[in-house]
């Protein structure tokens, strides 16, 4: 509970347009903790039962449209895919010059015992990416447990597209930099990753940057990611 209190903080001082939580047990409780913060955003979980995921959009500038669950039906650890269809503008305003967007969220399945189910669900993910309509850009944020290898394999197959590599961000789950959990074989990985399907018609949406937040000693191995994209309009007087 403390640790998302401290995130909730930490996210009203950044102020994402969108925002993707992918272990949740405590939304409602700490979110409504912060009324000047909760009265600002939607949030949208993916599960109605402890350890889900959940989406929250900053209202001035990103309008609900429309939200659904893709289930992964062999899943043993209640995982699934939450998606939402948005409107996201540039300005604090909705309603003005707003831009379709899809963006997605999961926790995938773990531990290495689950990688064929791990496997099937990032087949999900990719397949469903593809089929979103093309004048919307997709946007897919979360836990994958991917190692880079098998990201890199899926890329060839799927044509998804992964946000880069910087070397600063090479590590999203470290447990040699954070050794608060005293685990016995400390270890760093990338198991947090973005995707971006860009629309082929209408607007586009094109990655600007990539880093590492949240770089505390928590009871939580995962760094957060802080991505900025770009939305090119299809008039060069409309702003970016």
């Amino acid at each position: 509970y403390f640790l998302l209190q401290h995130f909730v903080s930490f996210l009203a001082f950044l102020w994402p347009d969108v925002d993707y939580m992918t272990v949740i047990m405590y939304l409602y409780d700490c979110v409504y903790g912060y009324p000047s913060y909760a009265m600002l955003i939607w949030s949208i979980p993916g599960s109605d039962r402890s350890y889900f995921t959940a989406i929250l959009l900053r209202k001035s500038r990103v309008q609900l449209l429309e939200s659904s669950i893709v289930n992964y039906p062999t899943t043993e650890m209640r995982r699934n895919l939450l998606m939402l269809h948005v409107q996201i503008s540039s300005y604090d305003s909705v309603s003005f010059l707003a831009h379709p967007l899809c963006v997605m969220t999961s926790h995938m399945e773990s531990m290495k015992p689950q990688s064929l189910e791990l496997q099937n669900q990032v087949g999900t993910v990719w397949k469903t990416m593809r089929e979103q309509v093309q004048d919307q850009s997709v946007i897919f944020g979360g836990d994958t447990n991917l190692k880079d290898w098998e990201v890199r394999q899926g890329e060839r197959q799927t044509r998804a597209v992964h946000l880069g590599q910087p070397e600063d961000c090479r590590y999203t789950w470290d447990c040699v930099t954070n050794d608060k959990n005293d685990l016995p074989f400390p270890a760093h990985l990338r198991f947090d990753h973005i995707f971006l399907r860009q629309a082929s018609e209408g607007s586009k949406v094109s990655p600007d940057g990539m880093t590492l937040v949240g770089l505390k000693r928590l009871d939580d191995c995962h760094w957060g990611l802080l991505c900025t994209f770009v939305i090119k309009p299809l008039s060069q007087a409309t702003p970016e």
